[in-house]
């Protein structure tokens, strides 16, 4: 699966023909498709230094002001990437839903940030091989619907 993963961003990087919103729109999922099968594969939370790349790909593309991707067209990579995010790269996320302006009422950009939020807090509380993804998405009887 990784590796079709990786041919998939290959592929779309050298799609010259394609719309190159609709490329950055396809490379966003599967970095976070690759985030996301990182955390099943190892059951807990992985290692920056395997997720650092795929990571700082949403987070550069995001933080860009060129960048003409909806936020709301890669809203579920855009969490994968900011719940694994260092301490660094939190301000990224936080900036490009608050770029949303008014808009961030309407859709999961303002769950999405709320529940991230959430997750940044617990992080350095949670033991890496204690830590699991469901719990990002929310708890105490309250689950985010990211789509």
């Amino acid at each position: 699966m990784k590796m079709k993963l990786q041919i998939g961003l290959t592929d779309a990087q050298v799609d010259s023909q394609t719309d190159p919103t609709a490329v950055q729109v396809r490379q966003a999922w599967i970095h976070g498709a690759i985030l996301y099968l990182l955390i099943v594969e190892q059951q807990c939370r992985p290692l920056q230094t395997e997720t650092k790349d795929h990571v700082q790909f949403i987070a550069k593309m995001v933080g860009s002001p060129a960048c003409q991707v909806s936020l709301r067209s890669i809203m579920w990579p855009f969490f994968m990437a900011g719940v694994l995010a260092g301490q660094e790269d939190e301000i990224i996320f936080t900036e490009a839903v608050s770029k949303l302006g008014p808009l961030k009422a309407f859709g999961s950009a303002k769950e999405a940030l709320s529940l991230l939020e959430r997750a940044w807090l617990a992080r350095d509380e949670t033991p890496r091989h204690d830590w699991r993804l469901s719990d990002c998405f929310g708890g105490e009887d309250r689950y985010g619907l990211l789509i």
